[in-house]
């Protein structure tokens, strides 16, 4: 597809096609991100590849902007619980791949371009001097958890990856025509009338005969099948299981909350002199005078025109992001200005006293930095008994002899089939969600048979073995009779349903009136004051109900098939629509609908082709035990 594309770049045609990608990039649909490749890093495409610090400093960074933007603070934990670590690794992977892209066909963006975005942007502008601030840019870097180089590199694969597809934006086009058949069908009102035929209006349903119901299971053979199953032992460790194991004394506790008291203090105040003046350069003056060696208070005094005033704060109390940075990433003493906080109003500040924040009581987080030291040593141990692990189950002991050996629990499930359901249909997560896991024991294939080791979660190592065989088989009748009895009398309520629906519809054709032909079988005819259109459902409408009448012409009848084993008569009576001249006033509205699917359609196609061009690659052990680690699973 993409020597497609690339024929295409050099006509009016590509112009038609490209330029839509950027906008829903990190909600396209992946490959699946499980596989079981192991390219370097997490992901992988040509010589690009994604490790876990890059997807750290991107998670960390969504999360301080969700903390300055709209004033929430979110852990990793929230964030992998959420489904925002996925869309964070979602987006990385498209980036990943679209760059490898570039690589190969040598399209870059060019230093001259990030400097002049860097020099140009109002953020990194000295406030007094208008010119480019090298210490704010390095400033910013930092607050991005990023050396100046990389932010510059990272600004130069933006812009490369904007080049790449914004090419393709300009040239599209949707026929006016199109856009008014679309608002056509999205305006046309349908009105309908319905009579219900719940499953149980045959009357009540005896149970088959033992005739009957031999018949009906022999009939139905396939329906009662049970599938191979296979039920399993699991022998696993993990730093976690020995965690309980460790000891920590008190004074090891109280040394750590020391060191890290910070960490467990609340946040740290400031009180900021404030002094403000619709002039721009009486506030300046006020700063260079102090900045020269001026008294403060004296410098405030002299200038009466200034409006001063003093307020203590925390860093998020502060609207102004640049303002706010500046002021907490000072020391105590320090003047700068001005910024333009308000429209036509200019501010000066002093840092006049750091209020470090509240520790948090020792007893209060004691328990926190136990568990926390606990799970350093356990790694240890655990360093440890993966030796002995690898020498048990190598060495042919069988799982009950090393579980006893590491002191560990061993797990045995019951029989699942290939979905990780037992007989009684619930769902083993133990075995499902572990990597590997079910791929591996679909490879067993007889009773006794271990597994090779395998990486868990959680840095974790097991090994499965399976420990009975069971072929899919149909069951005598005997042994699901209850089940088939239950279906026999189901499927012939259903088929009453159908039979009283034929014979309500033969009637209401006959006399071209549904409401008599209800009447006369006892039956509730509705005539629905809601129009039923394609942009609303009334909720008296069931989707069975709804694909029929979108599905009938006009002055039609039809037979809607229910979920429950009912039927539903319909009658579509009339489907009016608005006048031409407001279709013709709305068909722009049409238009841009179907030029955004267009544009969706094409975004996704050429990121398909992308991805597959670029042999992107994922670790999938790596990513599924990032998230479970970050949900704190």
């Amino acid at each position: 597809m993409l020597s497609i594309v690339r024929r295409m770049v050099r006509s009016k045609l590509m112009l038609v096609v490209i330029g839509l990608l950027i906008v829903g990039l990190a909600g396209m649909g992946l490959p699946d991100m499980f596989s079981s490749a192991e390219p370097r890093g997490m992901i992988s495409a040509g010589d690009r590849f994604i490790v876990k610090r890059d997807v750290d400093q991107r998670v960390d960074t969504y999360l301080r902007n969700v903390r300055e933007a709209e004033g929430r603070t979110l852990s990793r934990q929230d964030a992998a619980q959420s489904g925002i670590i996925q869309q964070v690794l979602q987006a990385m992977m498209n980036e990943t791949a679209l760059l490898s892209f570039a690589d190969k066909e040598k399209i870059e963006a060019t230093r001259f371009a990030v400097t002049e975005m860097v020099a140009n942007a109002p953020r990194f502008k000295n406030a007094v001097t208008g010119e480019f601030d090298e210490e704010a840019f390095q400033l910013f870097a930092r607050q991005q958890g990023q050396t100046v180089k990389q932010l510059e590199t990272g600004i130069k694969e933006s812009f490369t990856r904007e080049y790449l597809v914004n090419s393709l934006s300009t040239g599209l086009h949707t026929p006016d025509a199109l856009g008014k058949v679309w608002m056509t069908a999205q305006s046309e009102q349908r009105e309908f009338s319905y009579v219900n035929i719940p499953s149980d209006a045959g009357g009540d349903i005896a149970d088959p005969t033992d005739e009957q119901l031999q018949a009906f299971y022999e009939d139905n053979q396939s329906s009662f099948r049970q599938p191979e199953r296979k039920a399993v032992t699991i022998l696993s460790i993990a730093p976690s299981d020995f965690v309980g194991a460790v000891e920590v004394a008190e004074e090891d506790l109280r040394s750590e909350y020391e060191l890290r008291i910070k960490e467990f203090s609340s946040d740290e105040t400031r009180a900021l002199k404030e002094f403000s003046s619709p002039n721009r350069r009486l506030v300046q003056q006020a700063v260079d005078e102090i900045g020269a060696g001026g008294n403060p208070d004296e410098v405030l005094t002299g200038l009466s025109e200034l409006i001063v005033t003093t307020r203590i704060v925390s860093q998020s109390d502060i609207q102004d992001e640049e303002y706010g940075k500046t002021a907490f990433g000072v020391a105590e003493g320090t003047h700068f200005g001005a910024y333009e906080l308000e429209e036509g109003n200019w501010t000066g500040v002093i840092v006049e006293t750091v209020y470090a924040g509240t520790p948090t009581p020792f007893e209060n987080v004691s328990h926190q930095i136990k568990s926390e030291i606990a799970t350093l040593e356990a790694e240890k141990i655990f360093e440890t008994k993966q030796e002995e692990f690898f020498d048990l189950v190598g060495g042919g002991f069988d799982l009950e002899e090393a579980a006893e050996a590491l002191q560990v629990p061993l797990m045995s499930f019951d029989s699942i089939d290939q979905q990780g359901r037992t007989e009684n249909n619930h769902l083993l997560g133990s075995v499902v969600f572990r990597p590997d896991a079910m791929e591996t024991l679909r490879q067993l294939s007889f009773d006794g048979e271990v597994s090779d080791i395998l990486d868990d979660v959680a840095d974790g190592l097991y090994v499965v073995r399976l420990d009975k065989l069971e072929e899919s088989f149909i069951p005598p009748l005997a042994d699901v009779k209850e089940i088939a009895t239950s279906a026999y009398k189901l499927y012939e309520a259903s088929q009453g349903a159908q039979n009283i629906a034929d014979k309500v519809l033969a009637r209401a054709q006959e006399l071209n009136d549904l409401s008599q032909a209800a009447e006369e079988n006892d039956l509730l005819f509705v005539k629905s004051e809601t129009k039923l259109t394609r942009r609303e459902i009334p909720e008296e409408i069931t989707r069975a109900m709804a694909f029929q009448l979108f599905s009938t012409q006009k002055g039609e009848y039809a037979i809607a098939n229910e979920q429950d084993g009912g039927r539903t008569v319909v009658f579509l009576s009339d489907i009016t629509n608005l006048e031409p001249d407001m279709l013709d006033v709305l068909a722009t509205s049409g238009k841009r609908a179907i030029s955004e699917s267009l544009e969706s359609d094409v975004q996704m196609a050429f990121l398909e082709a992308v991805l597959a061009e670029s042999e992107v690659e994922e670790n999938g052990k790596a990513i599924t035990e990032y998230i479970q680690t970050m949900s704190g699973e």
